[in-house]
């Protein structure tokens, strides 16, 4: 394999990982909006400052502080790269038709054009490359976050569910007191 070779296949091969990067970033949104929603229920049920709600109020606040930076770091794996892209055929060939016009044998046209060309391919790997490794940071990073969250919340579903029971004894409670409900024997 030549340099011409490599330097194309060095492209090519960055042009999938970016296509590979950007298809991964549905999974963590998803992700990140059930959670959310997950965050959402658990904190509607707080209604006091017992242990049980203060636990379940400081787990939620260190899922949704991942979420938020799960967000960030989702953003910037999504916007602001510039790509590059070798040129056109149709811009070589122009270029090569011009060279053969101002006196340069054909041959000599086509070997300047691929050298051109071996530049620019390894020119736009190296600019892709440095792109796809920031993008697949920025994943990486998102994904620590989401991990982060899901242990806080399932943490959090200690305190959640004690809340909740709490509450569904409070309302048996306040149903007997009321003559709705006959008191259990």
């Amino acid at each position: 394999m030549d340099s011409f070779e490599l330097a194309e296949r060095h492209y090519l091969h960055e042009a999938d990982r970016y296509g590979a990067l950007s298809q991964s970033v549905s999974l963590p949104l998803a992700l990140i909006t059930g959670l959310i929603t997950a965050l959402i229920s658990m904190v509607s049920q707080i209604q006091s400052s017992r242990w049980a709600e203060v636990a379940l109020v400081a787990l939620c606040m260190g899922a949704a502080l991942s979420l938020i930076i799960a967000i960030v770091n989702l953003i910037r794996a999504s916007v602001r790269y510039r790509y590059a892209h070798p040129a056109t055929i149709a811009a070589q060939l122009s270029w090569r038709d011009d060279f053969v016009s101002r006196g340069a044998s054909r041959f000599k046209a086509e070997e300047e054009l691929r050298q051109m060309m071996e530049r620019e391919y390894a020119e736009c790997a190296h600019v892709n490359a440095t792109n796809n490794d920031k993008k697949a940071g920025y994943l990486e990073d998102t994904r620590i976050c989401i991990i982060v969250a899901v242990c806080l919340l399932g943490i959090a579903a200690v305190p959640y569910l004690i809340v909740k029971s709490e509450q569904q004894d409070a309302n048996v409670q306040h149903a007997v007191l009321n003559g709705r409900l006959e008191k259990p024997r």
